[in-house]
């Protein structure tokens, strides 16, 4: 690392840039890992020790969520007990045993879609800035609140890590916990609820870095583009801090389109 790139423009603004350039670099690294590969001993733990006891306890209670769904149907004294319900809990029977045998392959599928998708729209952009303009505006600009600057790009990098960080936690709890949620598909209605906000919250879940990918994609060529203004004649060499102060509100937006991109998605999509 060329150490003089801290003093460029003040210290605090290369640490700050420094630090920002780790946030970007962590999510174009983490963004095309799947869960197995982001920590392969945490998931080996979930896949083959957690889950062999989940899936075990999951079996037994999907005989029992059949039973209780058979026993709901057959006292409801407003549905008559016909041949169609009788093959319609077999089906979700077998539904929720084609889960707890296959589920580890499913999620294992999902998560390498969303992997490739999320890695083909870093490969579009950017993912870091610099200052370009580096004139008397913005060199007075990072010396006088390059602190400002600095505690920007610290707490928006922080904040980056921990969604990207807290995401993955989260799938391998999902996935842990994924059989107890399947064992409720029949059930019947309002149990079997329990099934289906599983699979809404494990696709929000993991396709959330595809939406995280595509921001700062799309961020990035904002960035690029955009020039928020240049002065004339003798503020020619003061506008730098102009795009000073654009790089710390990208970096305040970005961040906030990083976090709430779970939200976006149960928004957009009705999760």
């Amino acid at each position: 690392m060329d150490f003089s790139t801290f003093f460029e423009g003040g210290l605090f603004y290369g640490l700050g840039s420094a630090i920002w350039d780790v946030a970007m670099t962590l999510i174009g690294v983490t963004a095309s890992q799947t869960p197995s590969q982001f920590s392969s001993t945490a998931w080996n733990y979930v896949i083959n020790d957690v889950m062999s006891w989940t899936v075990s306890i999951g079996a037994v209670l999907l005989n029992i969520m059949y039973m209780v769904g058979i026993i709901r149907q057959s006292t409801n004294l407003k549905e008559n007990f016909t041949l169609e319900i009788l093959i319609d809990g077999l089906i979700k029977v077998i539904a929720g045993n084609f889960l707890l045998l296959n589920g580890t392959r499913l999620m294992a599928m999902m998560f390498s879609m969303a992997s490739a998708m999320s890695g083909g729209f870093l490969t579009m952009g950017n993912l870091s800035f610099q200052q370009m303009d580096m004139d008397t505006g913005s060199y007075i600009f990072y010396v006088v609140y390059g602190i400002i600057y600095f505690v920007v790009a610290m707490v928006c990098a922080a904040t980056i890590f921990m969604t990207i960080y807290g995401r993955y936690l989260q799938l391998y709890l999902l996935a842990a916990v994924g059989p107890f949620a399947w064992s409720t598909v029949p059930a019947g209605h309002g149990i079997s609820s329990v099934a289906s906000s599983w699979i809404r919250t494990f696709l929000a879940k993991c396709f959330e870095i595809v939406i995280i990918a595509l921001a700062v994609s799309i961020a990035s060529m904002l960035c690029a583009n955009i020039d928020f203004g240049q002065l004339s004649g003798a503020g020619e060499n003061l506008d730098g801090a102009i795009q000073a102060i654009q790089n710390m509100a990208t970096m305040v937006i970005l961040t906030g389109m990083v976090k709430g991109a779970d939200v976006f998605i149960r928004r957009t999509f009705g999760f």
